[in-house]
């Protein structure tokens, strides 16, 4: 991908200016305050309509929250609320298992290719939608699912070789060279994907 040999203000400048040329993000005051963090695009046609038709309504950040109101940058007027969602993300963590199945290192699973657990002799256990696709969640999910069940069955490659060890689980090359977390593991992962459909393709 471009993303991994251009510069990040490259980078961004090119995700801006393709994300723009569907519709203006200034014009929906959608431009973010902080440009210099990359993160993955957002794809969704709905979004523009309802803040057009008053449907969603886009706010400053929060400057100050009290019991039942909130107080937003560049408005010293409280506005009721009556819920609040934080969307900030999710940790996992693997609490049923040993960590000697798993391991959660520095907050990155010890899973090959994303599905199987590095520690295992055998691929017995497969863990499915642990990722960060740029694509649907939904449809990444099924294709890891359908690559481990082929495993599992032996309808794929099941030497530790050629499928386990074939790309690494560790970021720290990606972060060497300035790509976000969360990005690593979308660059890494878009590897593995490629590598699971070709298998997938010449198993049917």
């Amino acid at each position: 991908m471009f993303r991994n040999s251009l510069p990040t203000p490259t980078v961004n400048w090119l995700i801006a200016r393709r994300m723009n040329s569907w519709f203006n993000h200034e014009n929906y005051g959608l431009i973010p305050e902080d440009r210099t963090q990359l993160r993955e695009p957002v794809l969704n046609n709905e979004l523009p309509g309802r803040i057009v038709t008053g449907k969603v309504l886009i706010k400053p950040s929060v400057k100050e929250m009290k019991e039942n109101s909130v107080v937003f940058n560049n408005n010293p007027k409280e506005e009721p609320i009556d819920i609040i969602v934080f969307a900030t993300g999710y940790t996992f963590a693997f609490l049923f298992l040993d960590e000697t199945v798993v391991k959660d290192e520095d907050g990155q699973a010890s899973l090959k290719k994303y599905i199987f657990p590095a520690h295992l002799q055998k691929p017995t256990l497969a863990v499915s939608s642990l990722i960060k696709p740029l694509d649907s969640m939904i449809a990444t999910g099924e294709t890891q699912a359908r690559w481990a069940v082929r495993v599992l069955k032996g309808k794929c490659m099941s030497n530790r070789r050629t499928y386990m060890f074939s790309l690494p689980y560790y970021f720290g090359y990606w972060k060497f060279r300035g790509l976000p977390q969360v990005l690593s593991k979308t660059t890494e992962f878009l590897k593995a994907k490629s590598s699971i459909v070709h298998q997938i393709t010449l198993s049917q």
